[in-house]
């Protein structure tokens, strides 16, 4: 047999086996040397085929994938730049009708998802959703590659839930993700990916119902998950860090200390497994904190504080200031210390902190009102320290644009009247002619410690 010359267009295609097995090779090990070879060789792949050849699609849309996967593990935007521009540059080169279009527009879906995931514009969301939703009608229900378009389309739908807080959103993710379960065969090794993902929307759906059954499932799918993960796979940080925040909301539920410590294991695993220059390492540590700081709030172990308030910095310090998850670092956290020292100076920054996440946050995000909330107690308990009467009103302004922003049977309303309530109580305790319930009020309770509300980080993978 003849070998290809090395000018001929299926020199360089004859490669992707060697390709195919770098990047097999980066999935299963995390080795960035096997990633960037993978690069270096499609990008190589790309240059020696002609624009007309019928397998340069492939070589595109392959090549996006590699990229997406780098920006996945640098941080680095221009790569995911340059993994849209070549996943659209693969839709272009696909005839409408090829049994191949599903592809690239599924690629194509996720890297606008996770551009959006970054910047926070809606626009590149909503893309994401026709794409994957193009991908799905596009692939018949036999294919294999189906169950991959469907997990997709469910991840992004959540994401617009999360932005949006339409129910129906969260309900379709959780109805895409229970179909790609469900259409994948047990042994197959992608199958753990989406039952992760189905367990994320599945406890995102609990945190609005209530509803504790949802919760239940999310631990026992994402239980399963974890001792399905090979020690050494590099989503097993994922999955880990997913278990220990779902573990957490049944400790905020139930009480059992036994599920916070398991909750606060999980979420040191998962960190100690990462690099440090891991984009995802912010999110460990910020739901490592939150952890540890529910277990001081429980047993005042001020060592648990300590770590917590770290953990708290190095996710703000590891997170890019223009990157949306920023808001939910510094949210969390401002209080305890200052709750433990008394010194001012600690809660000044704990509302410097508050006034930093607002402002990094859309007014139509879900999260929105919770950070009111928590701006609001912080100021409340500026009042309490200095006696001025504009923190209280500022407090009291906070906490009702977080009532009026939030639905009506979302769970964390009543957290959100039940403050509001305390701080018009104190209020008329120094100002008996100022009284006005708002709507959902009859009474107002005794002046007490206001609830805060601390966001979990957890991640779905594609």
């Amino acid at each position: 047999m003849e070998a290809i010359p090395k000018s001929h267009p299926d020199q360089e295609q004859s490669s992707s086996p060697e390709i195919n097995f770098l990047s097999s090779q980066y999935e299963r090990t995390g080795n960035l040397t096997d990633l960037e070879a993978a690069i270096a060789r499609s990008e190589a792949a790309v240059t020696a085929t002609p624009e007309n050849h019928p397998a340069r699609a492939e070589l595109l849309n392959n090549l996006g994938d590699y990229l997406s996967h780098r920006y996945e593990r640098t941080g680095d935007l221009k790569d995911l730049g340059a993994a849209i521009a070549r996943s659209e540059a693969a839709v272009e080169a696909t005839p409408e009708g090829h049994a191949d279009l599903g592809a690239p527009l599924n690629n194509l879906g996720k890297h606008l998802s996770r551009r959006y995931e970054r910047t926070g514009n809606l626009g590149d969301l909503e893309a994401a959703i026709a794409r994957s939703e193009a991908a799905v009608e596009a692939t018949p229900e036999d294919h294999p590659d189906r169950t991959g378009w469907l997990n997709n389309l469910g991840n992004c739908l959540r994401s617009r839930y999360e932005r949006t807080g339409n129910l129906q959103d969260l309900e379709a993710a959780i109805a895409q993700s229970e179909a790609a379960v469900a259409t994948t065969p047990e042994d197959h090794p992608d199958r753990v990916r989406w039952l992760s993902n189905l367990g994320s929307h599945l406890s995102s759906r609990y945190e609005r119902t209530g509803n504790l059954q949802d919760l239940e499932a999310s631990i026992a799918i994402s239980e399963g998950v974890v001792e399905a993960t090979p020690e050494d796979h590099p989503d097993r940080v994922i999955y880990l860090n997913n278990l220990g925040d779902h573990l957490h909301s049944r400790y905020e539920r139930t009480g059992n200390l036994h599920d916070l410590e398991a909750a606060i294991a999980r979420s040191k695993e998962a960190v100690e497994a990462t690099p440090e220059n891991h984009p995802g390492r912010a999110g460990w540590l910020n739901n490592f904190g939150n952890h540890l700081g529910s277990r001081y709030e429980r047993t005042g172990n001020v060592h648990d504080l300590e770590a917590a308030i770290a953990k708290s910095e190095g996710a703000v310090g590891a997170t890019p200031e223009d990157h949306p998850t920023l808001a939910v670092q510094l949210n969390n956290f401002g209080n305890h210390r200052y709750e433990r020292t008394g010194n001012l100076l600690d809660l000044e920054a704990a509302i410097a902190r508050s006034e930093a996440a607002m402002a990094a946050t859309p007014e139509d995000q879900p999260d929105w009102a919770g950070r009111l909330n928590n701006l609001g107690n912080r100021l409340r308990s500026r009042y309490e320290r200095t006696g001025s009467l504009q923190d209280l009103e500022a407090a009291i302004a906070q906490s009702e644009a977080a009532v009026e922003a939030t639905p009506e049977d979302h769970p964390g309303r009543a957290i959100y009247l039940y403050n509001l309530g305390s701080h018009l109580h104190k209020q008329h305790e120094i100002q008996p002619s100022v009284l006005s319930l708002p709507p959902g009020v009859s009474s107002l309770p005794h002046t007490g410690s206001n609830k805060s509300s601390f966001e979990g980080c957890r991640i779905i993978a594609f």
